[in-house]
């Protein structure tokens, strides 16, 4: 999917809002809860959440996500621990949305609970070449690392506006151009979140912006 984008924006990848502004991108993530989005947004991902992967319907719901002319990438899914499924349905159900988001060259954006060694796993397969990106990290440093050795994008949310949080000191150990941000269901401005990963990372704003912003080009393969 290639759309024109002739500034540098702010990029919020995964959000539950839908207000946006001339100097933002906001990817809208619509759960699929068996009933089919109607909303007209720009960028949209839509997947099924895995505390969602006992829902009915499911065949008829991963059919209609090829079908969403906004699409920028395939999820929110993924594996929970705590909720959900057992995990080898919500395993093949996670399946199911990579091979949709191979088929359609799609970034896959994923929640992951407690299943961390599982995601790891499926990815070292090696059958997989479009991006992963687990959503609102919050763990601790050597495990962001090692998820990014294995090929997987991070994305940081309000958790960097917690004085001292294990999602800073993940932030700091890694590159800018292995992460994103995000405002998922909080509140949060994404520009004060952007502000944050600026202070944290000792990056002036402007300069960190561009490289986001570059990011989500290559990444969700959008041309400026």
């Amino acid at each position: 999917m290639k759309r024109q984008n002739r500034m540098c924006k702010y990029v919020d990848i995964h959000s539950h809002h839908k207000e946006s502004s001339p100097d933002l991108i906001r990817i809208v993530s619509i759960r699929a809860d068996g009933s089919l989005p109607v909303h007209k947004l720009e960028y949209v991902s839509y997947g099924i959440h895995p505390w969602d992967s006992t829902m009915n319907g499911i065949e008829q719901t991963l059919v209609f996500t090829e079908s969403i002319k906004s699409l920028c990438a395939i999820g929110e899914c993924g594996l929970d621990k705590n909720k959900g499924a057992e995990l080898e349905r919500q395993i093949e159900l996670f399946r199911r949305h990579i091979n949709i988001s191979e088929k359609l060259e799609l970034p896959v954006i994923i929640h992951c609970v407690g299943r961390f060694n599982e995601l790891i796993a499926i990815r070292k397969e090696g059958r997989y070449s479009q991006p992963w990106i687990v959503h609102g990290f919050r763990g601790h440093s050597q495990l962001a690392l090692q998820l990014v050795k294995n090929g997987i994008l991070l994305s940081f949310g309000e958790a960097l506006l917690q004085e001292g949080s294990k999602a800073s000191e993940s932030l700091k150990a890694l590159q800018p151009v292995q992460w994103f941000l995000e405002t998922d269901e909080s509140n949060a401005d994404i520009k004060a979140i952007y502000k944050r990963a600026a202070l944290l990372t000792g990056t002036p704003l402007n300069v960190l912006k561009e490289q986001l912003f570059n990011n989500f080009l290559s990444t969700f393969a959008v041309q400026k």
